[in-house]
């Protein structure tokens, strides 16, 4: 009987040792947009760690540069940082002149847009330096092959990230004639702008979802997985 109350107060010990470390490094959110899918969705909750380092490749949660939507919350992944060079060239995201393409294997993604509306979407891979491997789930348009319209290169500044949503869609909303689509829409810095360090709130560590992911073939079961 003893030897099991000292395994128990040890199990103890140990859950509340986990405890404290899981809140001083820790915090639970929730998806509230499809910026980040296929990665992250609307409704999906993540382990946010507010202590950890950003690194370039991250997907991280931050409140919006612009001053007057303060409270607004936005998530993205930093594919710049201070005195890098993004753009997209050829249709493709270069980073300092370095082309990250993505592959030929693709999946079909059955996306339900915000109004109930079901598009086909291909489910593509970036290979982009994260903190869990080399390659990096992205969405993209069927139709677009992996490319999206060209951008003009931009410098970030000193003390800024550039974000960029793993939901490439409406990553570059233009009307025809190359000006910004009406009504915005819009989930990169391309459009909101640079983001201060400052503004960040912390890495994107870990996904619990029982959403839906719409993957053809897929079985829809909960995922339990670190954020690529």
């Amino acid at each position: 009987m003893r030897a099991l109350f000292k395994a128990l107060f040890w199990i103890a010990v140990l859950a509340a040792l986990l405890f404290g470390v899981g809140v001083l490094f820790f915090k639970v959110r929730t998806a509230h947009d499809d910026s980040m899918a296929p990665n992250l969705m609307a409704g999906d909750k993540f382990l946010l760690c507010y202590r950890c380092d950003v690194e370039k490749g991250d997907a991280v949660l931050c409140d919006h540069p612009d001053p007057a939507r303060r409270g607004v919350k936005i998530l993205g992944r930093v594919v710049g940082m201070e005195g890098d060079r993004v753009e997209f060239r050829r249709g493709l995201l270069r980073v300092n002149d370095s082309e990250k393409p993505v592959s030929t294997d693709s999946k079909l993604f059955r996306y339900a847009s915000p109004d109930g509306a079901v598009r086909s979407l291909e489910y593509m891979v970036w290979e982009h330096p994260s903190l869990f491997g080399e390659q990096v789930p992205v969405l993209y348009p069927k139709d677009a092959d992996g490319q999206l319209p060209d951008h003009a290169p931009v410098v970030v500044k000193r003390g800024h990230y550039f974000l960029l949503g793993d939901h490439r869609a409406p990553t570059l909303p233009w009307t025809a004639d190359g000006r910004p689509m009406p009504g915005g829409g819009c989930n990169s810095s391309f459009c909101y702008g640079q983001v201060p360090a400052d503004n960040c709130r912390g890495v994107v560590f870990f996904v619990f979802s029982t959403a839906d992911r719409r993957i053809e073939g897929g079985t829809g079961e909960e995922r339990w997985g670190f954020m690529p």
